[in-house]
């Protein structure tokens, strides 16, 4: 099956938003902000999204869920663990950064215990890691691995935010460690990577891994 990534910036936090296409349907990644500009892009590709996923409930990734949702009656689907946060995002959200309040979305699908799901046609598989959140998840189908904040290009996420658990992120790191080294990592902020390179040149990921 051929099949197109986006990635599209979001927000002040500039927060990736991915829509993984098929010829004519679609699936929504973490649409963290400016629902318009997501729209405008579907719309240009003249796709039919069918599903929002989100990997963690904080309010940089689910701020435009609700818009979307509204636009294009499609579910959403969120690990539980993470479903206080999404209900408290506007409490963060005007703490860290004081903007405007988001549409706090309802949550159609809980990924707990779920270990894959087949839409539009793609198989992917749900990695569930914890650590950045109690509910994150990473999505991965043939070589691309969505993480959210767990890891981006030289640097992990962040262990000092609600629902942070170091010994948890420890973990799933090194879960993550054990995939495929050439895996392609779309990450919740910032550039693309691979693997591979985090293995050999991201110190705190390298650190994580091998300390007893």
């Amino acid at each position: 099956m051929q099949y197109k990534i986006d990635k599209i910036l979001t927000g002040k936090w500039k927060e990736n938003c991915y829509i993984i296409s098929t010829f004519s349907h679609a699936i929504i990644i973490d649409p963290g902000d400016d629902p318009d500009k997501i729209s405008n892009i579907i719309k240009r590709k003249l796709i039919k999204p069918v599903a929002i996923l989100l990997t963690h409930g904080h309010y940089d990734h689910i701020g435009a869920v609700e818009d979307l949702k509204q636009e294009y009656h499609i579910p959403v689907y969120l690990h539980s663990s993470d479903l206080k946060l999404v209900k408290q995002a506007n409490t963060y959200k005007i703490f860290f950064s004081g903007e405007k309040p988001i549409k706090i979305p309802l949550i159609e699908y809980d990924l707990k215990g779920i270990a894959s799901l087949q839409i539009i046609g793609i198989d992917l598989i749900v990695h569930y890691t914890p650590g950045h959140t109690t509910g994150s998840v990473c999505f991965q189908f043939d070589n691309h691995l969505f993480t959210g904040d767990l890891i981006f290009k030289a640097k992990i996420g962040r262990t000092d935010l609600p629902g942070a658990n170091k010994i948890e992120y420890k973990k799933s790191l090194i879960n993550l460690s054990k995939l495929y080294p050439g895996i392609i990592i779309y990450p919740g902020h910032g550039e693309n990577t691979v693997l591979e390179y985090e293995l050999e040149n991201n110190t705190e990921f390298i650190r994580i891994i091998n300390e007893n």
